[in-house]
């Protein structure tokens, strides 16, 4: 039974790399962090969320996804933090993780450890709050279904279009669903990892979402004038689609 409102707040929506104005994925969900890259510590604490967050969902170890992590744990150790976050890893990755820290923080990686509790998942992992679900993406991959007062939030992070994420998705009251690839290039998307809006969109109808939200638009090399034709792409198979500008609050309940 639902009872309160929850917020996810679009930090940044924009594909592989950054533009001048948004960066790749990231998105706040009271305290839960979906994926984080290099830009995201710092758009968090511009709008006064850094302190908030306690878990990070990482979907998977790409460099526009996860390079906020060290980033995050380098900015914790300057301000002399006593935090300790939770870090959620798709399972197989917590050594090499591990190893980028050792590399990248020289003889302070221990100390940059220190601020993760790192907890490696699998497919079917589900503690009541957090549903793990298998992506369809190049490398190892996950996504993450997170359910606070009755709402639940489906984020698929890099995913080709999924069964698995239709089942586990099912009833969501937002998906929120990349969509790299113009529609028109289903096969090239598929063969890369990825998805369509159109793809997006037949995944939100099977999986009864309430709203479709698409991120990991390829504003870089098309300009944001993509949305036009993504929107329209989408919504004529799942009409509550919306592609959210950075900064962007929506509200469910």
């Amino acid at each position: 039974m639902t009872t309160g409102k929850i917020r996810a707040i679009f930090l940044g929506t924009s594909g592989s790399t950054f533009t001048p104005d948004n960066i790749q994925p990231c998105i706040y969900v009271e305290g839960y962090l979906f994926d984080c890259p290099a830009s995201c510590p710092q758009r968090l604490l511009s709008l006064g969320l850094l302190d908030s967050v306690h878990t990070i969902l990482l979907t998977h170890t790409h460099l526009d996804h996860s390079l906020g992590i060290y980033e995050l744990a380098w900015h914790l150790g300057t301000v002399l933090s006593k935090r300790r976050i939770t870090l959620y890893l798709p399972q197989g990755v917590l050594e090499g993780v591990v190893d980028a820290f050792r590399i990248l923080g020289g003889n302070l990686a221990e100390k940059l450890l220190s601020f993760y509790e790192m907890r490696e998942v699998y497919p079917g992992y589900d503690n009541g709050k957090i549903r793990v679900v298998e992506a369809k993406h190049s490398v190892v991959a996950v996504g993450y279904r997170l359910t606070l007062d009755g709402l639940s939030v489906c984020y698929t992070g890099d995913t080709a279009p999924s069964d698995s994420v239709v089942e586990s998705f099912r009833d969501c009251s937002l998906l929120i669903h990349e969509a790299t690839y113009p529609s028109g290039l289903e096969e090239q998307a598929v063969r890369d990892g990825h998805s369509t809006p159109r793809q997006a969109a037949e995944i939100a109808r099977r999986a009864g979402a309430k709203m479709l939200a698409l991120v990991h638009l390829p504003y870089a090399r098309y300009g944001r004038e993509i949305d036009e034709a993504f929107l329209a792409s989408s919504r004529q198979i799942f009409p509550n689609t919306i592609i959210p500008k950075p900064g962007q609050v929506v509200e469910l309940g």
